[in-house]
């Protein structure tokens, strides 16, 4: 009953989503199943496990056919919030400490190889955000990229100069067509960084007036986690 699978993700999103599509009644009338909020799904292809998740929406239309969201264990990350400072930790520590305290299962994880000072999460975050900016801040001050992602129902973090699956792209075989997208979604032409320096803010900002001229200003916010924070 199923007629196709469409698997997609994001670095920045963190977790993979599949839709499965179905043609779920022979006469319109009788369901041959009924998926369930929450039920595990695991999608196998040539035996290898493509996706672990559980379903997450489930719309039927009038002609019987039905399509099931399945998303892997790190959307949770996104459903859960904390208030938390971390002194002297690297971002692995921090992802492992938080990870116990939810109960979140853990597979691989990398050492990142730098002590954050302080990360500050006093005004409350999703675990999603407390994970990126870790791995970002740490790529700021030692250049390593890291990606998280979920293997057979746990989170695992990796180090992205890493390859982590072979792929071989053929015509016609591994690569049935291309296609070019762009678009401003990504885009911001200005940011403004502000850092707590005894209990005073300290605020600096930086355009790239080109651009603002182009597409318009988009800006963004971004917080200074170090102790001594300057304009510069």
């Amino acid at each position: 009953i199923v007629t196709s699978i469409e698997w997609s993700g994001e670095i920045d999103a963190l977790h993979r989503t599949a839709t499965v599509n179905l043609q779920n009644t022979q006469d319109l009338l009788t369901r041959h199943i009924m998926p369930s909020l929450g039920k595990l799904v695991v999608i196998f292809y040539n035996g290898i496990e493509i996706i672990r998740g559980y379903v997450l929406t489930v719309p039927i239309d009038g002609t019987g056919a039905t399509s099931m969201t399945i998303v892997d264990i790190n959307w949770y990350l996104t459903k859960n919030e904390d208030m938390r400072l971390f002194k002297r930790k690297r971002a692995d520590q921090i992802i492992k400490e938080v990870c116990t305290k939810f109960g979140i299962s853990v597979g691989s994880i990398a050492n990142t190889g730098y002590v954050l000072p302080k990360m500050s999460f006093v005004d409350g975050a999703t675990l999603k955000d407390i994970f990126l900016q870790s791995i970002t801040e740490t790529r700021k001050r030692n250049g390593r990229a890291f990606a998280i992602t979920s293997t057979k129902g746990k989170l695992n973090l990796v180090e992205r100069s890493k390859q982590v699956t072979p792929w071989t792209i053929e015509h016609g075989i591994t690569m049935t067509g291309v296609s070019l997208t762009r678009t401003m979604e990504g885009v911001y032409t200005q940011v403004k960084a502000y850092g707590d320096l005894e209990n005073g803010r300290v605020v600096g900002t930086a355009n790239n007036q080109s651009l603002i001229n182009k597409y318009g200003l988009m800006q963004k916010v971004e917080s200074y986690s170090g102790e001594t924070p300057t304009q510069s």
